[in-house]
């Protein structure tokens, strides 16, 4: 009975919660903000599904309190979600009865009508009680679905509702094939998904879902990539094909977002080796691009040479530069360890922006003022002219393509590697690492050479596509997204950080709404992330048999 009690306390509670968090999102402006974005032409739109999915996930953890009784789930998690739609629903009411613009500036009319579902207030507030329990029932089933179908139901709704995101960028880059727009603009409405698009994104999904159920398990667990045999080789080169092929197909806006990505996915690959490999928390890294970029830019522009170089010259100095600032910043720290090594080369960040953006330097670095002409890479303007309709951001996704290839396959080799293993060995416990015979500072200063060679590339790219380089361009929120894309991807994983990258740097990009929201959405992302899935998006293999360690001991001792 104390226990019924305690599951109906908790079912309310976190129907409180699901209430708040509407409400907070709703008056920062971010439901009125994705009004105008159909996920499903003329059915959804983001903000309904925001409202929809919050009482949906609210509704399906609390249906997860009780695994034996059905009709006890399902009423739970029903309360749950009427409880956080009254809760929701109380705003149009009070709004409508007390100006609550002269304080909180979204709560507008607009925002009101958006919460109502296009009905009165009041009417409103019973249609946002039904919705919450209908969406709290749905949770319930869906975890009632055992096996496959549940897998196949949860990835169609993440790919309905990426996609349909997506449309309108979608149907841009669409229309520019020509007479071979009509293989996929039938997916498309006027705004979000058509209906028969949604039908195939169904289709597809469960037939996925069904011929992965049909493999045995070992093979399942395994991605294609790993499999041994043709499929492997196969998968390869379907994968090289297609990224050779995006940015003629996806057009420039696509390979531009993508060229953002690929400098990330280098920054990822370098913070992942200090943090993920080592156990070494910096949040300087930003001090490594800054200095990669710098240097491009005073070696290539004539505003800061008189004797220019190209880009590809350039370019090894500027790695130097870096490995150099990584060795001689990081020698009176690296017998510091955790929150105090952060604290560190934080400031060693912070002081490379300061004197960026400082007089004293303005004669040799342009100041605030930044560097402008920058050369690009030769090969990017070949390219820009040897191929015709072909732009800057096309053919430069090639050079960032490459360098990611070659950053890639160096942290595999070293992961794999006896150095690899000593990183390892220093994360999970520096004393036991010494007391085995591994130097503790030669390893860890070689990780730092590597990392702020390729912080130090990702620069020299950054300033090369953009043939410009400011110090505004290198606050402390750069080490925090490499930082927070390898948390998200998965700490020590490869994979990881190209999801992380595509996540946190693509997603956010591709979605102009996302833009006053970004750092609200890392934050929940990550609460999340920690929450439900702490190894990552793409974890390694050791993370997450550590982290499921504890789960899997109780289970084969009983």
């Amino acid at each position: 009975m104390e226990n019924e009690k305690s599951f109906w306390r908790i079912a309310f509670e976190r129907g409180l919660v699901a209430g708040v968090v509407l409400l907070l999102i709703s008056l920062i402006g971010m439901l009125e903000a994705f009004k105008g974005r159909e996920i499903i032409g003329g059915l959804f739109t983001m903000s309904q599904v925001l409202i929809v999915g919050t009482l949906y996930l609210t509704g399906s953890a609390s249906g997860k309190l009780v695994k034996d009784n059905l009709r006890q789930s399902a009423l739970g998690a029903m309360l749950t979600g009427a409880v956080g739609g009254f809760v929701t629903g109380l705003l149009p009411i009070v709004g409508t009865l007390v100006n609550l613009r002269s304080v909180l500036l979204n709560a507008s009319p607009e925002l009101y009508k958006i919460l109502s579902f296009g009905t009165g207030p009041y009417v409103g507030l019973v249609v946002l009680i039904i919705v919450g329990a209908i969406s709290g029932l749905a949770g319930v089933l869906v975890n009632q679905v055992k096996g496959w179908p549940r897998q196949a139901i949860n990835n169609s709704l993440v790919a309905i509702i990426m996609l349909g995101l997506l449309a309108d960028l979608f149907r841009v880059t669409i229309e520019q094939w020509g007479n071979l727009s009509v293989i996929l603009s039938w997916m498309l409405a006027i705004k979000g998904l058509s209906y028969p698009g949604v039908a195939a994104i169904l289709v597809v999904a469960f037939g996925l879902s069904y011929l992965k159920s049909k493999q045995p398990a070992e093979k399942a667990s395994v991605s294609i990539f790993q499999q041994k045999g043709p499929k492997k080789y196969a998968a390869w080169l379907v994968a090289g094909i297609g990224l050779l092929l995006v940015p003629p197909i996806l057009g420039v806006y696509f390979s531009e977002v993508l060229d953002n990505v690929g400098i990330y996915i280098l920054m990822g690959l370098g913070m992942n080796i200090l943090l993920g490999y080592t156990g070494m928390f910096n949040l300087g890294f930003v001090a490594y691009y800054a200095l990669g970029a710098y240097t491009v830019g005073v070696l290539t522009s004539p505003e800061t040479s008189a004797n220019p170089i190209p880009w590809i010259a350039a370019m090894p100095v500027a790695l130097l530069v870096a490995i150099i600032a990584g060795v001689v910043l990081s020698i009176p720290v690296l017998r510091m360890r955790g929150d105090y090594l952060g604290i560190v080369t934080l400031g060693f960040g912070e002081i490379i922006r300061i004197l960026a953006g400082s007089d004293l330097l303005k004669p040799w670095i342009g100041g605030s003022n930044g560097i402008t002409q920058i050369a690009r890479p030769g090969i990017a303007i070949w390219l820009t002219k040897a191929i015709p309709g072909f732009q800057i951001q096309q053919t430069i996704y090639y050079v960032i393509l490459f360098f990611v290839i070659v950053g890639i396959f160096l942290s595999i080799r070293l992961r794999d590697s006896r150095q690899g293993r000593a990183w390892m060995a220093i994360r999970e416990d520096e004393d036991v690492a010494q007391a085995m015979g591994i130097d503790l500072i030669n390893v860890k200063l070689l990780a730092v050479i590597i990392s702020s060679a390729l912080g130090g590339l990702a620069g020299a790219l950054f300033a090369g596509r953009l043939s410009s380089t400011y110090p505004q361009s290198y606050t402390l929120m750069v080490s925090l997204n490499a930082l927070c894309l390898i948390i998200v991807g998965g700490m020590g994983s490869i994979p990881g950080v190209v999801a992380g990258s595509l996540a946190l740097v693509g997603l956010p990009d591709l979605l102009r709404e996302f833009g006053e929201f970004r750092m609200l959405v890392y934050g929940a992302l990550l609460v999340v992330m920690m929450l439900v899935k702490p190894e990552g998006l793409w974890p390694a293999e050791a993370m997450k048999r550590e982290l499921h360690a504890e789960e899997k001991a109780p289970a084969a001792a009983d």
